[in-house]
């Protein structure tokens, strides 16, 4: 059974009374829209605290982080704007940081990153993401060189319908913020999207909406949602 306890730096503690526990039992911190930024430590809860009568005593347990951490480029190195950005190349950071991945155990069959849990697969050729679910989001640090409005397209392969739905924000600290708030740069509802006929079958979608984007040093923030594919 999971205890969820809500809590904020220098707001107040987290309290947790199970009302019958003893053993241990994994801690661990969810921050960014209830993304988890993994084990923090291993508390031992001891004492009777049997039916809630008892005070079972916490040992070796650590604190939540202070501020939400910082994603980083991938390699060191921004893509640049304008430019092609590598879907592979996603921020590091982890869960909940640079990205959030419904499936979070590593993905130690894909063809690079295998400590990461995004989905990677790949050919001789060409390097992508798979199996994406509705939820999930991945962030970029890009380096915009002119200012003004751009283009947005990008390779996608389908075998079935799926719907294309996604949006994309600009500079947001968490991962994908509620419609209408500040930072979007596009959202895209397209029902008349037909897919590829294929999983491996990769051809170019070219929204219809420009964005602007500022010069200087960015993230951007690709929120998938509608149904999975």
């Amino acid at each position: 059974d999971w205890v969820d306890t809500i809590t904020g730096p220098g707001v107040f503690p987290a309290l947790m009374k199970p009302l019958k526990y003893v053993g241990k039992m994994v801690l661990h911190c969810h921050i960014a829209q209830h993304s988890d930024t993994g084990v923090m430590a291993i508390i031992n809860i001891t004492g009777e605290g049997d039916e809630g009568d008892g005070s079972p005593e916490v040992e070796d347990y650590g604190t939540c982080p202070e501020v939400i951490p910082k994603s980083e480029p991938y390699m060191e190195v921004a893509s640049v704007i304008p430019g092609t950005i590598e879907a592979e190349n996603f921020d590091i950071g982890g869960e909940g940081v640079a990205y959030h991945n419904v499936n979070i155990a590593s993905n130690e069959l894909a063809v690079m990153r295998e400590t990461e849990a995004v989905e990677i697969q790949g050919n001789l050729e060409d390097t992508w993401i798979a199996y994406i679910r509705n939820g999930e989001w991945l962030r970029y640090t890009v380096q915009v060189t002119q200012v003004g409005m751009y283009t947005l397209d990008f390779y996608a392969a389908a075998r079935y319908k799926p719907d294309m739905k996604f949006s994309l924000w600009l500079d947001v600290e968490e991962g994908c913020p509620a419609p209408g708030s500040e930072g979007n740069l596009v959202t895209v509802d397209d029902d008349t999207y037909m897919g590829t006929g294929d999983f491996f079958e990769f051809e170019p979608y070219m929204v219809e909406e420009y964005i602007t984007l500022p010069v200087g040093m960015h993230t951007l923030t690709f929120c998938f949602e509608g149904v999975n594919g």
